[in-house]
């Protein structure tokens, strides 16, 4: 691969992780700085790396980068005077139980919705339903990856 396409689907991959980080609630921003830090080269970036490559502002990343440090997604690595942001990588365990949070929360709406619906048969609840059903299906066979995981 050409390092134009490189640099160009790499752009479009950090616009994807802000797309994704918006999807769930997040400033497109972090996602985009997230999606840099996975994508790039070097592993770590100082603020100007950050600022000229995702064409931001720098009261903007500023915010942005204290709320993921303070969130322990990114991590400052000090050098001298300069400062230098890389992903905290986390335990892939840690980042599961934040999904499978989600999904539980999601599982309790759609619960609580189809315990206050008259027609709890009606074409919505019936589609509630089967994402609770997936929901449960993907936390049992979580369960048993992590057993196998910790196993190894």
């Amino acid at each position: 691969m050409q390092d134009n396409e490189r640099l160009s689907g790499q752009n479009r991959l950090i616009d994807d992780f802000g797309a994704y980080f918006e999807s769930i609630g997040f400033q497109p921003i972090a996602g985009r700085i997230i999606g840099l830090l996975s994508v790039s080269d070097r592993e770590e970036l100082s603020f100007d790396d950050i600022i000229n490559r995702l064409k931001i502002s720098k009261g903007s990343a500023s915010v942005v980068l204290r709320r993921l440090v303070a969130e322990c997604r990114v991590a400052v690595v000090e050098s001298g005077r300069r400062h230098y942001y890389k992903l905290n990588q986390q335990n892939l365990f840690e980042l599961l139980d934040e999904f499978e949070r989600m999904c539980d929360s999601v599982r309790y709406l759609l619960n609580t919705t189809i315990d206050l619906k008259t027609d709890k048969e009606s074409s919505n609840a019936k589609y509630f339903n089967q994402i609770i059903n997936t929901i449960d299906r993907y936390k049992t066979n979580m369960a048993t990856m992590r057993q196998a995981v910790q196993t190894i």
